[in-house]
């Protein structure tokens, strides 16, 4: 059953405006799309053991486990992890779309994860099927009305038949542990698999239920559910101070912290003598080259096992070259020794674009922000760029909360510091903007001001919605930025308690390169079509007769998903969104942008 809001907070405010209400919603998460797996024939099999603990570096299931993705695999709405990485169901598909949004109803499945079918190599024996699973997370709780579910499949039958459950209770939970045995002949039989589902509301990211550590296989038995293992339990932290991201003619190596603080955990029952663990070996590259790296540590044994445990890592003096350009710094840290468990999860990473942006958050939403019941609404938060410069525009994450964002519009402002809360109206834009929704997870969408606005010291920037229908915005709750929320009307401002940073991010100077064209001057006409697209693009230019063409095709991210030499391009199998075509010839390079759907 859906709990729409999470947190409402109620202000007495006067009475020349409408009583109004800062809100936080559980979002609907914008899922990448995997390719289409079909797999309903007994030939696509796996054999045993099976064991996924989520810490492959991807927001998708594993595809040599699992026949399907509509579960969102990350670390950050699952909490209390005992590794990173975790299978999340709620009420939203594959693309991140509710699969209803006019029913909130636990009827019928939402999300579901199948695995493979399964070759059995040898005769089964004490066969079990266990999982951790939590309710809600960082995000909202499944009811009593909702369910999580496990159904094997009897392939003789064709048939899939219930085996456990668990009841929602309406509050969140830590990980618990389920072991189900897999005993009867109907299923011990060549074709088997089994599914976890949730039943739970379909319009949007409602009733959530967290899944790790699953693992099947021959002589276990019902006790067999201790996790042995030392593991990250939270992503890698940001490399710089203050900020996430830095425009890259405002970074300096002082803006570097001086060390990062991770944590781990030693899962299970302490060893004789415990593990002997390498902690905190890293290297640090820009642009692919190795700028700093600590490969000698201390070994840390202790017995210290089943909770979290922070080590700090010292990374500086950081020394690169005054940049010139855009750039990216990449860091892997991890430990190694004691060889237990599963080893993706001994290694974290992190890569960090430095264009012409700035930004508190983590990258990741769980909730949205929005402020219902006032026309006019206005919603600020605090800013200090590292130097003075010309603010060309904001990238905004706009939530999906089963409202419709675009059918509202904003305007763009920015207020004067006043001991530290909004002051004087310092710019409004013109233009109305409306809301749009990334095509990818966690996208951000570029609006783009009619002229750049010179920013020096600590402003306070946000917009002024236009109709009392609120406008969600991504809000990260694993980032608590020091800066300040601030939200009111054309009267009055008033600071959100709310922690979390609102997923905004002002850039400078120019216009993102990923999202402008930049075309050479080419006496061809090249034509590519259709376009939207759905399986082929064509590409054909004037009086070239082969028009074969050299072609890179780059995602809304920046990274080449195809590349090649041809007339044709198949696009079936990529995720649906907005990509960016380059033809090359020996006289030009021309971009084209492509929509697919």
């Amino acid at each position: 059953m859906q709990i729409r809001i999470i947190f409402s907070f109620l202000f007495l405010l006067p009475l020349t405006f409408l009583a109004q209400t800062e809100e936080v919603r559980v979002l609907i998460e914008k899922h990448v799309e995997a390719n289409p797996l079909k797999t309903s024939a007994v030939s696509d099999t796996i054999e045993l053991p099976i064991s996924d603990d989520f810490s492959l570096k991807s927001n998708l299931p594993n595809p040599a486990i699992w026949a399907d993705n509509k579960v969102f695999i990350n670390s950050t709405i699952p909490n209390q992890l005992l590794s990173l990485g975790a299978a999340t169901f709620d009420g939203t598909d594959e693309y991140g779309y509710p699969y209803n949004l006019n029913k909130n109803t636990s009827d019928t499945f939402a999300d579901v994860l199948t695995s493979k079918h399964i070759k059995f190599t040898v005769q089964p024996n004490n066969l079990y099927l266990s999982f951790l699973y939590q309710t809600g997370g960082n995000g909202d709780t499944p009811e009593i009305d909702d369910s999580l579910v496990v159904e094997y499949w009897v392939p003789q039958d064709t048939v899939w038949e219930q085996v456990w459950s668990a009841q929602g209770t309406g509050t969140a939970s830590k990980f618990n542990t389920a072991i189900i045995p897999v005993d009867s002949a109907k299923y011990l039989q060549d074709g088997f698999r089994f599914r976890i589902g949730a039943y739970g509301a379909l319009n949007g990211t409602f009733d959530i239920w967290n899944i790790d550590y699953v693992e099947l296989d021959n002589n276990r038995s019902p006790a067999d559910t201790i996790i042995k293992e030392p593991a990250f339990v939270r992503n890698h932290p940001y490399i710089t101070k203050n900020f996430s991201h830095i425009p890259w003619f405002h970074y300096s190596d002082n803006q570097v912290k001086d060390s990062l603080a991770f944590t781990y955990r030693r899962n299970g029952p302490p060893p004789q003598g415990g593990w002997a663990l390498n902690l905190g070996k890293y290297y640090l590259l820009k642009d692919g080259s190795n700028v700093k790296d600590r490969l000698t540590v201390p070994v840390v044994t202790n017995l210290n096992h089943d909770v979290d445990v922070d080590f700090k890592v010292p990374l500086k003096p950081v020394i690169t070259s005054a940049p010139t350009d855009e750039f990216e710094l990449f860091m892997r840290t991890w430990f190694d020794g004691t060889a237990e468990g599963i080893r993706n999860n001994d290694t974290v990473e992190i890569k960090v674009p430095f264009k012409n942006y700035y930004a508190y958050d983590d990258g990741s939403a769980e909730k949205g922000y929005g402020i219902l019941n006032q026309t006019n609404a206005r919603l600020a938060f605090e800013f200090k760029p590292i130097a003075p410069d010309s603010l060309k525009g904001l990238f905004i994450n706009f939530a999906h909360v089963g409202t419709d964002a675009t059918l509202n519009t904003f305007r763009v402002a920015i207020w004067s510091n006043n001991n530290g809360e909004p002051g004087l109206l310092q710019y409004l834009s013109d233009s109305l903007y409306k809301p749009e929704y990334a095509y990818y997870h966690n996208g951000f969408m570029p609006f783009e001001l009619e002229e750049a606005v010179f920013v020096s010291g600590n402003v306070f920037i946000g917009i002024v919605q236009t109709k009392a229908d609120a406008i969600h915005f991504g809000f990260d709750v694993n980032t608590t930025s020091t800066t300040k929320k601030y939200y009111g009307s054309g009267f009055q401002w008033y600071e959100s308690l709310i922690p979390g940073t609102l997923m905004i991010r002002p850039y400078f100077k120019y216009t993102p390169r990923d999202i402008g064209i930049d075309d050479k001057t080419n006496t061809r006409t090249s034509i590519v079509f259709p376009n939207p697209a759905q399986d082929f693009i064509t590409i054909k230019t004037e009086n070239i007769e082969d028009n074969n063409h050299s072609w890179i095709l780059l995602n809304n991210l920046g990274q080449a998903v195809q590349r090649g030499i041809s007339s044709s391009i198949y696009v079936q199998d990529l995720p649906r969104g907005i990509y960016f075509l380059t033809l090359e010839t020996q006289e030009s390079r021309t971009t084209h942008k492509i929509i697919l759907n």
